[in-house]
């Protein structure tokens, strides 16, 4: 089967680099993550316990899980183009439901919509970056790509703040709806579907597609470890970003611009951290470049924990807008640089599943820890332990990393 690709004449690599994280920033941080902002106030207005919204993130990541799962053979079915731009009008249309859901039912039904909508527009973008963005410059896209989130998230601090006096909860559900769909004209107008030709046409594969699917995944080092990684990544740091305005508000005691600031904080550097740390990938290698993230998200953990002041938790919040957009940029980036087309696609789908049940368990037992504790210090604990164990997975990544590159010399 041919691939199914851009078409240069119509999207130059800038314009699509934009596109892709406009698209990204809308069905991360208002897909994903605009619940989490708007926790507090859904949660007073709905009468939610923390059994429930814990529940809820879960459920929201069993989307996630399921459009990880099945990305892989939509690609193959309708071309990554397609699939891209079905996932923002799906996450538009959840969100412009959000303002009339009076239940957690009817919440968590429309997150396992967005979830399923942010996996399948983040997985094609791999095969989408290989296609139309040179070999030189996919670990900066990539990176930029993943920095899409933060850029989402900045503009939700702002926004939020803003419309809460003027609407309430409803109206940044509206706002955000109608910024989606206005992306997604973008989309439509500027993307179109054609036959790869030309020089930037992947190569062909060493193997038959059917022959290196999940067993194979399973021998192959670097495969496994980046799965590892993914499923570490969801129990460390997604109870951390859904769950830090509720700590800021409610156990903290910090306002709603206060808890605005820590969001914009983690926006504002995010926007810059994922290219920052992948052109320094470019330069150390992405193995080093996630280890240094890895331990830098512990830092920032334990600020969180330790709070004595704004200042520190401010602090925290740049260090988390860092690395996290940095984390989900670089590991693509693995991906791209060791992997052809079809194993590329293949190992992204099976590690976005276990991202999806790594964030369901960490968001599911975040709410359960806090709702019997009465606090959010045990949650993140438990992060910061995950954090420690991810930066001796990353060095473990490097080996194996290493040992292909010698092994391929040695093949030469």
């Amino acid at each position: 089967m041919q691939a199914h690709r851009l078409t240069p004449a119509r999207t130059q690599p800038l314009e699509l680099t934009l596109l892709l994280t406009s698209f990204i920033a809308v069905t991360y941080a208002c897909g994903v993550y605009l619940f989490s902002t708007l926790l507090p106030d859904m949660r007073a207005a709905l009468a939610l316990n923390y059994t429930e919204i814990g529940w809820i993130t879960g459920l929201g990541q069993v989307g996630f899980l399921v459009g990880a799962w099945v990305c892989a053979r939509l690609v193959r079915w309708l071309g990554a183009v397609r699939v891209i731009l079905a996932s923002v009008f799906a996450c538009g249309a959840a969100l412009a439901l959000m303002p009339l859901v009076v239940n957690a039912t009817q919440i968590a039904t429309l997150m396992v919509i967005t979830g399923g909508a942010a996996a399948t527009v983040w997985v094609p973008m791999v095969a989408v970056v290989q296609s139309g963005i040179a070999a030189r410059h996919q670990g900066k896209v990539l990176g930029l790509l993943s920095s899409g989130t933060a850029y989402g998230l900045f503009l939700n601090g702002i926004s939020t703040p803003a419309l809460l006096p003027l609407g309430g909860w409803k109206l940044v559900w509206v706002f955000s709806s109608a910024l989606t769909f206005a992306l997604l004209a973008w989309g439509a107008l500027r993307l179109r579907v054609g036959q790869a030709a030309g020089s930037q046409a992947p190569a062909p594969l060493s193997e038959p597609a059917g022959q290196w699917g999940w067993r194979s995944l399973a021998r192959d080092p670097v495969a496994v470890v980046v799965v590892a990684l993914m499923f570490f990544n969801g129990i460390a740091c997604m109870p951390t970003m859904n769950y830090l305005v509720s700590f800021l508000r409610e156990e903290l005691g910090y306002s709603a611009q206060a808890a605005g600031w820590v969001w914009s904080t983690i926006g504002l550097v995010g926007m810059f951290g994922g290219f920052a740390m992948g052109a320094l990938a470019d330069k150390i290698t992405v193995a080093r470049a996630l280890t240094l993230s890895y331990g830098l998200l512990s830092l920032c953990t334990a600020l969180f924990l330790h709070h004595a002041a704004l200042w520190e938790v401010l602090v925290g919040a740049a260090l988390f807008g860092l690395v996290f957009n940095s984390i989900f940029g670089l590991v693509p980036a693995v991906v791209s640089l060791s992997f052809d087309a079809h194993k590329a696609t293949v190992v992204f789908a099976l590690s976005n599943v276990a991202l999806g049940l790594g964030s369901m368990l960490g968001n599911l037992l975040g709410g359960l820890l806090r709702e019997q504790q009465q606090s959010f210090v045990p949650v993140y604990l438990a992060s910061l332990a995950v954090d420690v164990l991810l930066v001796g997975l990353s060095l473990r990544l490097h080996g194996a990393h290493t040992r292909r590159k010698a092994l391929a010399r040695s093949a030469a």
